[in-house]
């Protein structure tokens, strides 16, 4: 896949650099309390208030200048602080009883507790500071404006261990602002190596995009006639995008090419919507789900049918275990999820989903250790591998947090984020702290407006996530964790 150069994926530009003693100032009071000042928590017990600057002399202010560090203020040491006086400072007591503590323990409190929640930050690191001052001589470093120089080779880097409470993400430039839909988008996919996505809608349009988090300039926009979109998948190493929808044919699009190909039906097979389809990882196969349960597992390289697979209930959702293509699971009408050895064509396990009677997502995370499994009574069963030897698992956490039927499930590159959402209801889209098995609370939030969620993706390294609605957006957002695309 040919990418324009010049446009390689990195973080939003960073507004001009805070210093060191406002972001101390600001960052622990918004961690600890909020937007709130911490002279709320002083209040009237205080023993005596802090001289302002006005009040200091010449010479004091000199001293100050010179020798004080960022972090500590000489006033604290006679400041008394009333930390029960305030509900938002009361977290800081060491037992209930505790109410005034001195200026100099409620700064090392107040630190511990930011640290305890978001880690020591590199602003508040002396060694990591001086080892960056003797890194650029006096001169200012210039700013990499990517991490991946070649789009089309990209390099794995991601931030590590994820905070189980706090997630950092930033919202950029939709990924289809440049080529706006008019319809609900179905679709968005990123990729498998490239910096680029597509996104597929019921106006019958393809367009993809070269993803840069600014512009997101189009690279190739097709409209099919006769098809309302509602499945797109990259395929053959991403030069190969396969369409479907509610009728009985499909397309297959070649993408360095631009050529078009239609399948008109699957031969021996009546079925007149083939709507719901996947891609095996290694490209093999397509497969379908049919009216009566079964799952149409069509050649890729000929597009015939090369054979069928049998559920009990209605087929609804296909996966695959931790992209290995021998392995499929299945789920569906009977609330039951079925394991598959592609190989022998023989279903080798089955397992109940814990109080759903009928599947509407499922999910296997990228290192096939994780399975998530959504009913449509909202609940959302996050399983472990023990589920691959009994029949009756329990799961490791049933996720109450969305309603209506959840129909959107997706495992981020190093499994340790699963977006879960359903299209029932507005903004109902939620992010899991998978080794946890906790919910991010602080986003998406309250003004976080995402509308009715139709399909959701990160990108190959999680970089960035996409959530496509029903008003033709695919919303892009920038995860600040993740270091490249």
């Amino acid at each position: 896949l040919r990418l324009r150069k010049g446009h390689a994926v990195g973080a939003p530009e960073p507004g001009p650099a805070p210093t060191i003693a406002s972001v101390a100032a600001q960052s622990l009071e918004e961690a600890v309390f909020g937007v709130e000042s911490i002279s709320h928590v002083l209040g009237a017990d205080s023993v005596r208030e802090k001289r302002t600057a006005d009040e200091l002399s010449e010479s004091e202010h000199e001293q100050v200048e010179e020798k004080a560090p960022a972090w500590e203020d000489q006033d604290d040491e006679v400041l008394n602080v009333n930390i029960a006086a305030a509900p938002r400072s009361r977290k800081l007591r060491a037992t209930e009883k505790e109410r005034v503590i001195s200026g100099d323990t409620y700064t090392k409190r107040l630190r511990a507790q930011h640290e305890k929640l978001h880690g020591k930050p590199s602003w508040a690191d002396k060694e990591l500071l001086q080892a960056k001052e003797k890194g650029d001589d006096g001169e200012e470093e210039e700013e990499e404006e990517d991490d991946i120089a070649d789009t089309a080779s990209l390099k794995k880097k991601t931030g590590g261990r994820l905070l189980a409470t706090t997630i950092h993400v930033s919202r950029v430039k939709d990924l289809n602002q440049a080529n706006k839909c008019d319809a609900a988008l179905q679709q968005v996919k990123f990729h498998p190596h490239a910096s680029v996505g597509l996104t597929a809608a019921l106006d019958k349009t393809l367009h993809i995009f070269q993803v840069d988090g600014k512009e997101n300039p189009v690279l190739q926009n097709m409209f099919f006639r006769d098809l309302p979109i509602y499945s797109a998948h990259w395929a053959n190493d991403g030069n190969e995008i396969i369409l479907s929808g509610r009728r009985k044919f499909f397309y297959s699009y070649d993408v360095p090419t631009g050529s078009v190909s239609k399948v008109c039906e699957i031969q021996g097979r009546t079925e007149k919507s083939l709507e719901r389809c996947w891609v095996t990882p290694d490209s093999q196969y397509i497969v379908f789900t049919a009216h009566d349960g079964t799952l149409l597992f069509v050649s890729n390289k000929t597009k015939q049918l090369a054979f069928t697979l049998k559920m009990n209930g209605t087929a609804r959702n296909v996966a695959f275990l931790g992209g290995d293509s021998t392995k499929a699971l299945t789920s569906g009408g009977d609330g039951e999820v079925y394991v598959w050895d592609i190989r022998s064509r023989q279903c080798v396990h089955k397992f109940t989903d814990e109080g759903a009677t009928h599947s509407t997502a499922l999910s296997v995370s990228p290192d096939g250790r994780r399975f998530a499994c959504a009913a449509d009574s909202g609940v959302v069963n996050l399983y472990d591998e023990t589920c691959m030897q009994h029949r009756q698992p329990k799961p490791v956490r049933s996720f109450l947090n969305l309603t209506t039927t959840v129909d959107t499930l997706e495992f981020n590159s190093d499994s340790q984020l699963l977006a879960m959402a359903s299209g029932r209801e507005k903004d109902a889209f939620r992010l899991v702290h998978v080794p946890s098995a906790t919910v991010y609370a602080n986003w998406p939030s309250a003004k976080t407006a995402v509308g009715y969620t139709l399909s959701a993706a990160f990108s190959p390294n999680s970089g960035y996530l996409s959530i496509g609605n029903t008003k033709g957006k695919a919303l892009l957002y920038r995860l600040k964790s993740f270091a490249s695309f």
